[in-house]
């Protein structure tokens, strides 16, 4: 089976991947030209990420400058299984104000003055733009539409990645306990009010939850008792209860 390999080709204003850890430059080269960008390779959360910026740093290239085929053909050379391109753009909906993030199934291009094709002199071929947006890709990405604050602390050690700093920033802002498990190493850490035990064993993990949940957990309701109603008994009335059938109509005895 493939391995996965992510591709992000970043927009207006995005000229680096906040996050990349283990960062290499690479250049690779393409029979379409020059890419915008050279290469960014590193990984995020042990997941293998290609980044490259589409208009390079200091937006030196506009977008009817941009070599789109030689951008898709490196990134293509480097192993990328799935591309997601970020894009800045207007609105015409006022549900959709500026920084709203929109996953989009379908888009028209207006772009001018490139070449839009990997196919024509000599190579003749129709690609169906019915679906261009994988649905499945699609699905994920809203699925990780969930934003964990990272640590900012400058005591934390610089080999914490961005796994240790999202669990550490969860519980700097919240009272969650966030259990931290290296993808590398499968070394065990637990973060508790911004602090964190790195480590630890599961016996030592199960010891410290048991602690945290005790001293966390709400005090036990009790159950209210029941209280019986007790009837006393009431005194003998000197007038005897009177039957009241209804298959005795009133009369002369009555």
């Amino acid at each position: 089976m493939t391995k996965a390999v992510l591709g992000i080709i970043g927009g207006s204003g995005i000229y680096d991947l906040p996050g990349l850890e283990k960062v290499r430059q690479k250049r690779i080269k393409s029979p379409w030209g020059e890419p915008s960008a050279p290469l960014r390779v590193g990984e995020i959360a042990g997941l293998p990420v290609v980044f490259l910026s589409r208009h390079d740093k200091g937006h030196r290239l506009s977008p009817s400058d941009i070599n789109y085929r030689a951008n898709i053909d490196v990134l293509k050379r480097a192993g990328v299984t799935d591309l997601v391109s970020l894009s800045a753009c207007g609105s015409f909906k006022q549900e959709l104000p500026p920084g709203t993030f929109v996953l989009v199934d379908q888009f028209v291009d207006r772009t001018h003055n490139r070449a839009s094709s990997f196919f024509g002199k000599g190579c003749v071929a129709h690609v169906s733009m019915a679906h261009p947006v994988s649905p499945l890709l699609q699905d994920r990405i809203a699925a990780a539409a969930c934003f964990l604050p990272l640590s900012m602390n400058p005591v934390l050690s610089t080999q914490m990645g961005t796994r240790h700093r999202a669990g550490i920033g969860v519980t700097e802002e919240t009272d969650a306990v966030a259990v931290i498990v290296s993808e590398e190493t499968g070394a065990i850490s637990l973060a508790v009010k911004g602090n964190i035990e790195r480590d630890l064993t599961v016996e030592r993990l199960r010891e410290r939850l048991s602690q945290l949940l005790r001293r966390y957990a709400p005090a036990p309701t009790l159950p209210t008792p029941v209280e019986e109603n007790l009837i006393e008994d009431e005194p003998p009335s000197s007038h005897p209860t009177r039957r009241h059938d209804s298959n005795v109509r009133p009369g002369a005895d009555d």
